[in-house]
């Protein structure tokens, strides 16, 4: 907290919010995004709830306690507005010992279909 029941993630988002406020394009996003945590749904739902012109980048899918139900919570009805940071998921993907001779290239976009199949299973894209 920063002050009283004031949290830092609404303050920054706040600040994100005021920053991009003439940068809202015609889709109807600021191109200046925010991050928020996949390991906490309830904040990137009230985060999306409270700054619907904010574009959230759902970040940590990978950590312990983040999956892509909670990632789901960034995205707005339409499935728009966000996207799922998976960065390390999908370049890690090598680093299974079962797996370890197979191509890595190969591994990684696996693992990227994995996780698209999962997250397509709670955010529809219209």
């Amino acid at each position: 907290m920063l002050t009283g029941s004031r949290f830092v993630h609404t303050a920054a988002a706040d600040l994100v919010k005021r920053l991009g406020e003439s940068f809202i394009d015609r889709c109807g996003y600021s191109r200046i995004a925010g991050v928020g945590p996949a390991t906490a749904p309830n904040t990137l739902q009230n985060l999306r709830n409270k700054y619907p012109s904010v574009f959230l980048l759902a970040d940590s899918i990978d950590y312990s306690g983040a999956n892509a139900k909670n990632c789901a919570e960034a995205f707005d009805k339409l499935g728009h507005g966000a996207i799922a940071c998976v960065s390390s998921y999908v370049t890690g993907a090598w680093q299974d010992p079962d797996k370890i001779w197979e191509d890595p290239v190969t591994l990684s976009v696996q693992a990227a279909e994995r996780l698209k199949k999962n997250l397509s299973r709670y955010v529809t894209i219209l």
